[in-house]
């Protein structure tokens, strides 16, 4: 048996002011599918809350070789298609004067998709990649790249050969395992630390994360697993931050299908026009009550009696053939938390490279979505909810059903409404009305 750690304090601050959020299915370590009947090491999967600077995490971390030991070269995957190099360079351009010969940094900077874009124009850019497959395939392109986990020894490299940075960037949207990000690490204040050591005067730190407040307010489970051991809010990250004189200055909330939020943080203070819906956005955090505990217990408890009512459904059907679309590591996670692997027949998904292979401590086998038709499937349950209308459009002709789980009332999965829908905290009445609602668009129109 492998062993894990647990931690007894906040893996951000230090305090040692930690409560017990709440507790999900233990799950084997999911990033990857692999062959059938592999015996899996399965971990507990229990979220704290630390009271001082209010960050979620892990309670128990698997040994981080483990997490990543299949962490491997693009050839092996398709990735995602990134954030565009226009879209970073349209925000930068409002918040800070890029010169021409700009340093821009990359930590986990894979093949060096993205910064070879940067480069084309001219820019100066640096990758740091714990991959060696990775660093590789990058320096192979041009992609002047550092193998080895961001630290203070490779800041100080990058200070002395290179000079200060302009520009970090922190992207997670890569669509595949990310050692080296901000949520994956142990030690999140070195690590902002180090950034804050090196970043030039007027530099810019881009920081893309799992939305917190999204998590929540949409009851979405499935992106709580052990690759991730930190889970911030605005609030949280801006602790974080702060602590080594750097502030937000513009925020981005994920829009309807997406779960991202995008921070810029400079070592100014935001300008008052900047600053009105970064406000917003911390008073959302504030309705939804994100240093609460109360909070984290009406979430589990709507995973809950999601899970019952799934059940429920799936039970009336246990004579037709169910499949499940999608294969992702967050599919797999869902699987788990509503614990529907028994009614499923077999899963589909629309990457070639995963064909024929299994999800871990799963006896499903994935096959090409084309096995839906062939083989007469009745129900399809859209494990990629956030492509459910993507694949419903794709596959109108299919004579069965669609599935989606956990849909909140409404009818909107994944839109980005910010309210508080289940039962009352006080007195756990279920009459509840809409306090509060935002949308991306509302929340960036300063600028």
């Amino acid at each position: 048996m492998t062993a894990s750690r647990r931690i007894d304090c906040c893996r951000s601050c230090g305090s040692e002011q930690l409560d017990s959020a709440f507790e999900l299915e233990p799950t084997p370590l999911i990033g990857t599918l692999g062959p059938r009947n592999v015996k899996e090491e399965v971990y507990d999967l229990s979220l704290l809350l630390c009271q001082d600077c209010g960050l979620i995490q892990l309670s128990e971390i698997p040994p981080f070789n483990e997490i990543f030991k299949s962490y491997t070269s693009v050839s092996e995957e398709i990735t995602a298609t990134r954030v565009s190099k226009n879209s970073y360079l349209e925000k930068v351009s409002k918040i800070c004067d890029l010169k021409a010969d700009a340093l821009i940094v990359e930590i986990g900077s894979g093949d060096g998709g993205l910064l070879s874009e940067f480069s084309n124009m001219g820019y100066r850019t640096l990758g740091i990649e714990p991959s060696h497959q990775y660093c590789t395939l990058a320096n192979a392109k041009g992609i002047d790249t550092i193998n080895g986990m961001f630290n203070k020894d490779i800041a100080t490299q990058i200070e002395e050969v290179h000079g200060l940075v302009d520009v970090f960037i922190v992207d997670n949207s890569s669509g595949r395992q990310h050692p080296a990000h901000i949520c994956n690490i142990s030690d999140p204040e070195s690590y902002v630390e180090n950034i804050a050591s090196i970043l030039s005067g007027d530099g810019l730190v881009v920081v893309r994360v799992p939305d917190l407040r999204k998590f929540v307010s949409s009851i979405i489970v499935d992106y709580f697993y052990h690759e991730h051991q930190s889970y911030f809010s605005l609030d949280s990250l801006e602790n974080l931050f702060s602590r080594f004189g750097l502030h937000v200055v513009r925020a981005e909330v994920p829009g309807k299908d997406e779960y991202n939020a995008t921070y810029y943080f400079c070592k100014r203070r935001a300008t008052d026009a900047e600053y009105k819906p970064i406000e917003e956005i911390f008073e959302v955090e504030k309705v939804l009550q994100l240093r609460e505990i109360s909070a984290y217990k009406s979430f589990k408890r709507e995973i809950d009696l999601e899970r019952a009512r799934f059940h429920e459904q799936l039970d009336q059907l246990q004579e037709k053939s169910i499949v499940g679309y999608g294969a992702s590591t967050a599919s797999t996670n869902l699987i788990y938390q509503l614990g529907i692997s028994k009614y499923l027949k077999y899963l589909v998904d629309d990457n070639e490279i995963k064909i024929g292979k299994f999800p871990p401590g799963l006896d499903l086998q994935v096959k090409k979505v084309n096995s839906i038709y062939d083989e007469g499937a009745d129900i399809i349950v859209v494990l990629a909810w956030a492509y459910a209308q993507r694949i419903e459009n794709r596959h109108v002709e299919f004579p069965g059903h669609f599935m989606v789980p956990y849909t909140p009332a409404d009818g909107t999965k994944g839109e980005s409404v910010y309210y508080i829908r289940e039962t009352c905290r006080l007195c756990e009445s279920r009459d509840l009305v809409v306090v509060l609602r935002l949308t991306p668009t509302a929340l960036c129109d300063a600028f």
